[in-house]
């Protein structure tokens, strides 16, 4: 459905570290190279759906006879004729646009709406493909060209809650019930997999620990990630509920001697694999305990 002018390249081309390959195999099976590998972009820029739509300026021949664009509508019923004129016959391609867009905040309207009271932390971290490093990594600190952050809270780096007793506490509370988000937005998701990790950020120890009152177990509190695919303009859920950490009443962030408990699930991660036509799907969520290798990647 383009001029004629905008053609891939016959034949084999490098790709990088000495492969060859055509445009033939990436159309059938590499699609998402298009947005990835500049070397694709610039052989296969049919394939990859980068020519300009626009009808020919010469005349074709059409079942025996030599036409151009200019002749009637009526002729659009044609296959021959709507691939060679498709601004005359309304036929060109719509550039999908497949983005996945996660929200990482904790399941209140207000910090009052919490059943506990405290303070709790948590960040969102993503990574694209299994290979870990600073340019398949991306968090409040790290955004590669194809993530974007942002925080409802300008200096925010994680969603976070602050919730204290506004009758006993009023002062305290003007300024410690707080509520900010994050949200993070993949901009081309189509052909990739990507990993979700909601990591709990730990204090240097269990403030308050003397609080024995049930509305002070602030352990408790997750964040709860949600994510909507956005295929052309239509936005759907991939869990309407979303996947959050496990916590319980009986196992504290920390230990009485303030090393943090190795028994706290303080992240998890979800994966999402998208097809080449946005057809997205989350795996099996994993959790896991606190340990220092943690900290880089999602393992």
């Amino acid at each position: 459905v383009h001029g004629q002018q905008c053609k891939d390249v016959k034949g084999k081309f490098d790709i990088g570290n000495g492969k060859k390959k055509n445009c033939k195999f990436i159309r059938r099976k590499k699609k998402n190279w298009c947005n990835t590998k500049p070397a694709v972009k610039a052989n296969c820029v049919n394939t990859c759906g980068f020519c300009p739509c626009a009808d020919m300026t010469w005349k074709f021949n059409v079942k025996g006879q030599k036409l151009s664009c200019a002749a009637g509508e009526d002729n659009c019923s044609t296959a021959q004729f709507k691939n060679k004129c498709p601004v005359k016959c309304d036929a060109c391609p719509q550039k999908k646009k497949c983005m996945l867009k996660a929200e990482y905040a904790y399941p209140y309207a207000d910090p009052d709406d919490s059943p506990k009271m405290g303070y709790s932390a948590d960040w969102l971290g993503i990574q694209k493909g299994n290979n870990y490093n600073k340019f398949t990594w991306c968090d409040s600190s790290t955004q590669p060209g194809w993530c974007k952050y942002d925080n409802s809270n300008a200096t925010g780096t994680s969603a976070y809650i602050g919730n204290v007793d506004d009758e006993y506490y009023p002062d305290w509370a003007a300024v410690d019930d707080v509520m900010h988000n994050e949200t993070m937005t993949i901009k081309v998701a189509e052909g990739n997999l990507f990993h979700f990790c909601g990591h709990h950020h730990y204090n240097d120890k269990d403030y308050y620990p003397e609080v024995t009152d049930d509305w002070w177990d602030d352990h408790v509190l997750a964040a709860v990630l949600k994510i909507n695919v956005h295929n052309n303009g239509v936005v759907s859920s991939l869990k309407d509920e979303g996947w959050t950490r496990k916590t319980d009443k009986d196992t504290n962030t920390h230990l009485a001697n303030d090393a943090i408990n190795p028994d706290y699930l303080g992240y998890f991660c979800v994966n999402v694999t998208c097809s080449d036509d946005c057809n997205c799907r989350a795996g099996s969520q994993v959790y896991y305990a606190h340990s220092e290798e943690s900290e880089n990647g999602f393992w």
